[in-house]
């Protein structure tokens, strides 16, 4: 999709934003814009990559890391490389038909799954009105659609 990440003007004046340390601003302003994200929020991010590209040292990242996670912010799984940013459709979100393609094809190249249940269907305001109708049975199917008429086991995550 794009080869650019556009950052809302507010992002600087968000209440959560305001609370962060300088460190911790520029790494979550990293994870929001760096060359391996997704239209989907779900990419995979090795902590070498985020090393070289941050100037970090590991335990910085890892720190970092869990620190995101325990605010809530991102998901992360070092087996598979994934991280989920689980505020990324407040900002992104998959309206017009050729970003739900998008967004359908990289879904299915997640690995972990689960993060997509999380993201997709965690109540919070994460998801937009554009971003509701989950199907946690199958991962496999399309999960964003532009069908108006589906089976009722096989109801996309998004739809139009």
């Amino acid at each position: 999709m794009a080869i650019y990440r556009q950052t809302q003007t507010t992002f600087w004046q968000d209440d959560f934003i305001l609370q962060l340390t300088t460190e911790e601003k520029f790494f979550y302003l990293y994870l929001l814009t760096n060359s391996k994200t997704k239209q989907c929020g779900i990419y995979q991010l090795p902590i070498p990559v985020m090393i070289l590209e941050t100037g970090f040292s590991q335990a910085t990242i890892q720190k970092l890391l869990n620190r995101f996670e325990e605010y809530g912010k991102i998901i992360y799984r070092p087996v598979t490389k994934e991280i989920g940013l689980l505020n990324w459709h407040k900002y992104n979100p998959a309206e017009s038909p050729r970003i739900k393609t998008c967004v359908n094809k990289e879904l299915k190249d997640v690995k972990d799954k689960s993060m997509i249940e999380k993201m997709y269907t965690s109540p919070s305001p994460v998801t937009s009105d554009a971003n509701k109708s989950i199907d946690k049975s199958d991962y496999s199917a399309d999960i964003i659609s532009d069908t108006s008429v589906q089976s009722p086991l096989q109801q996309p995550l998004l739809q139009t």
